[in-house]
């Protein structure tokens, strides 16, 4: 009884620091970047359930660091997976990497290669602003995404099997209000299940 109380509780309290981290990211503030940070982010949730009810197969919880939502397009278990928002800075215009980004991307690829992670597959999507026409971001944020799948894939040997890229352009802005605003050009990664 006690035992099961304590992890009930423990579960409460996971679930309280989720919520607040999700807050405080929506409120501005940075994510500690590590490469365990990175690794909580993306590794898919154990569902702690503290009812009888039990969770609906191949549906995982979902995290969007950057916000606190979910940014999918797509409804069903696929909207529910775990990613995370990167600020990867590129050249002008361009695909090419600026040296600021290996830090970040090498974290990441640190992340994608240990244990908890090697097993399954991502999805690097290629975010814009809306300064441009919707063809021209949709077109230069997948030559991002695929500037950063060959980053991790010769760098850290990653199988480009288990990497896949998407373009979205300026279509899912971080900040709505202001589609503009250089908040919005990222790259996500999003874990796609094993």
């Amino acid at each position: 009884m006690f035992q099961r109380k304590g992890m009930q509780m423990k579960a409460v309290a996971v679930a309280l620091m989720v919520a607040w981290s999700g807050a405080a990211l929506a409120a501005g503030a940075e994510a500690p970047m590590s490469v365990n940070g990175i690794v909580d982010a993306l590794t898919p949730a154990q569902q702690t359930t503290i009812s009888n009810a039990r969770p609906k197969p191949g549906v995982e919880r979902g995290l969007n660091l950057a916000n606190g939502t979910n940014n999918s397009a797509a409804a069903g278990p696929s909207s529910q997976m775990r990613k995370l928002d990167f600020k990867v800075e590129f050249e002008f215009n361009s695909a090419t990497l600026l040296p600021s980004a290996t830090e970040v991307l090498d974290l990441l690829g640190q992340a994608l290669t240990t244990s908890d992670l090697k097993g399954y597959r991502f999805r690097i999507g290629g975010h814009t602003d809306a300064v441009g026409s919707p063809t021209y971001n949709k077109q230069l944020s997948a030559r991002r995404a695929n500037a950063v799948k060959e980053y991790l894939s010769s760098r850290f040997g990653i199988s480009p099997g288990r990497l896949e890229t998407a373009g979205y352009g300026s279509e899912m802005p971080l900040d709505p209000r202001n589609p503009k605003d250089g908040k919005n050009r990222r790259v996500e990664i999003a874990n796609l299940g094993h």
